[in-house]
């Protein structure tokens, strides 16, 4: 299969494409499911994202022995995809008692991105700069590890190394 573009754009805007797809008033309403949900929700859905990028990365530079086209590739794409969540998140139009803090919501996509590339780190990352949340403090630690063990999250797998 042949590209009429970069790969590494390819990559970019598949996975802003693939974010917004689960950003759903229904998964995310803290009226109907409450913030413990919704916060799980976000991690679950960014989770997926995380797994799919990391699918794409190894089928398109890891199988064919390249380096990432930048130190901080990971952390660009990263930064795009919490740009498209977050204006997915805002054109759903809740009730303001029902939105969740958009500040929130970005640093558990950034927390769930670095628990999967770092748990799929190798050699593949030895280069990139990963993407870590800036700050931990506000972070409801619990409830994101309690998600992946109440919904089994981690046992989710990427199914690397497409043929292209």
């Amino acid at each position: 299969m042949t590209f009429t573009q970069p790969i590494e754009i390819f990559i970019e805007q598949k996975m802003v494409f693939v974010s917004k797809l689960y950003m759903k008033a229904l998964y995310l309403d803290i009226d109907q499911n409450g913030l413990e949900t919704v916060v799980k929700n976000i991690f679950e859905i960014s989770y997926v994202t995380a797994l799919r990028l990391h699918s794409l990365l190894a089928s398109f530079y890891f199988a064919k022995k390249k380096k990432l086209p930048s130190a901080t590739f990971c952390n660009d794409v990263l930064s795009k995809i919490c740009g498209k969540m977050r204006n997915a998140y805002l054109k759903l139009n809740l009730k303001p008692s029902a939105n969740i803090q958009l500040n929130l919501m970005s640093k558990i996509i950034r927390y769930s991105f670095h628990h999967v590339l770092k748990g799929k780190f190798s050699s593949f990352y030895k280069d990139q700069i990963l993407p870590k949340p800036k700050s931990t403090t506000d972070l409801p630690m619990k409830i994101l590890h309690q998600s992946i063990k109440e919904r089994q999250t981690f046992r989710i797998k990427s199914h690397s190394y497409q043929r292209f």
